[in-house]
């Protein structure tokens, strides 16, 4: 499967039901962000399940992927933890443990077998989350007066701004997060907007999701 670009978290887990030939497939996805909290779940996971034969898993750690571990216990190399990062790298999830406990049916699937059945498993987990792609961005504070009001929510709406909170007083103060690939030529089209009078504080890179409708700035 091939690696996708885009990044995602999982903002809701997810857990799946899969069989074949009388084998039975559950998996179970969840956000962790150590290597401890994903190898406590694969623990919790034994103990739940404490009579199936395998108990299969697969994680990333970190934004870059760089922490990662698969592990078949048990079934053949390659037959089940690295079909299962397969899945989660292809989903482009990070910062994600994925676990597949496996009951034996008594029938033997074969590597091909086992291949394609850790494989739907694990996506069935995936496809029963919830999953949110993530953005690089800039995270700002702007305040204006009611006059500016109608070109600065223009141009931020142009340039695919995400609204975090809005204030209403003497003026108008809002949070935002703007798409990095489009943040300088907002804030260089509202200065030359308002000629040079308006300019964003507290302005930082961040990552952000949007869900639902609503913003979420993410470690």
């Amino acid at each position: 499967m091939a690696e996708n670009t885009t990044t995602k978290i999982v903002m809701e887990e997810g857990h799946g039901l899969y069989e074949e030939k009388k084998s039975r497939f559950i998996s179970q996805l969840y956000t962790v962000h150590s290597e401890e909290e994903a190898l406590a779940l694969v623990e919790a996971a034994k103990k739940r399940y404490y009579d199936a034969r395998h108990t299969c898993f697969a994680y990333i750690i970190g934004r870059d992927g760089r922490t990662l571990r698969a592990a078949d216990d048990g079934e053949p190399q390659g037959t089940a933890g690295r079909p299962i990062l397969d899945v989660l790298q292809g989903e482009g999830l990070h910062d994600v443990v994925l676990i597949v406990t496996r009951y034996f049916g008594g029938t033997l699937l074969g590597t091909g077998g086992l291949v394609r059945a850790y494989t739907r498993s694990a996506m069935d987990a995936v496809e029963q989350a919830k999953l949110a792609e993530e953005f690089r961005g800039v995270e700002f504070h702007l305040n204006y007066d009611y006059g500016m009001a109608g070109k600065v929510e223009y141009l931020f709406r142009n340039r695919k701004g995400v609204l975090l909170a809005q204030e209403y007083g003497a003026g108008v103060m809002i949070h935002g997060l703007l798409p990095e690939n489009s943040a300088e030529k907002f804030f260089s089209d509202l200065k030359n907007e308002s000629n040079g009078s308006l300019e964003a504080e507290g302005v930082k890179p961040c990552f952000y999701v949007v869900s639902e409708g609503h913003g979420q700035i993410v470690k």
